[in-house]
């Protein structure tokens, strides 16, 4: 199941859960007298559904951007990753925690990947896109833990967003709220905060009467 936090311009922010339908009047019942963001919280799913809930994910930032909101690295030394980097890259990912790795998005097959070197010429941060479907996009962008707050992961954001944009792409930024360093790079880049998100993850059977 999912619930959103969106808001439109001009409109009050609202709050939408998406849930399957055997368990729609239960979500109802335990939204009733609660504020609509207590929705966001993955332990109030926990305590509304109990041992049906098998892990909440989130809340994450959602962020969109489009050429006219774009605030490109200048000058920027990103460049795209050469054919016999991809061990490189490796270790890159592999210095990080393994969590990280797997929230990055980063898809080492998945071309152009737009990478930062230091001076040294040793990889530092590196981003990607993702497909999602539907004509939308994700980037995924990791940091070595040694090298942040230098940049580095900003600057290859921006590469990767000048490209897609460029390439006609509808782009989607998509990290935990609490990962604060990560939801920065979107915002000094010009993505637009829309939506928090929350994923919240039944175990197998738990819709079954």
């Amino acid at each position: 199941m999912y619930v959103w936090r969106m808001a439109e311009d001009g409109a009050a922010p609202f709050v939408a859960v998406s849930t399957p339908l055997a368990l729609m009047d239960e979500a109802r019942a335990a939204l009733a007298g609660h504020k609509p963001e207590a929705a966001l919280d993955p332990a109030f799913w926990l305590g509304a559904l109990g041992s049906r809930v098998e892990r909440g994910v989130g809340p994450s930032y959602q962020g969109y951007v489009d050429a006219g909101a774009f605030k490109s690295v200048t000058p920027n030394r990103a460049r795209t990753l050469a054919a016999d980097e991809r061990l490189a890259l490796e270790r890159l990912m592999r210095a990080c925690p393994a969590e990280e790795g797997k929230h990055s998005a980063i898809q080492p097959e998945h071309d152009p990947i737009f990478v930062v070197s230091d001076e040294d010429g040793a990889l530092q941060a590196a981003a990607s896109l993702t497909s999602e479907g539907a004509g939308l996009v994700a980037v995924g962008v990791i940091t070595h833990p040694a090298a942040r707050g230098h940049g580095y992961g900003r600057a290859a954001v921006s590469a990767l967003t000048a490209w897609a944009l460029g390439h006609g792409e509808a782009i989607h930024y998509q990290t935990l709220r609490a990962n604060a360093p990560s939801v920065a790079i979107a915002r000094a880049l010009g993505y637009q905060d829309i939506a928090t998100a929350l994923a919240v993850r039944l175990r197998y059977g738990a819709t079954r009467p």
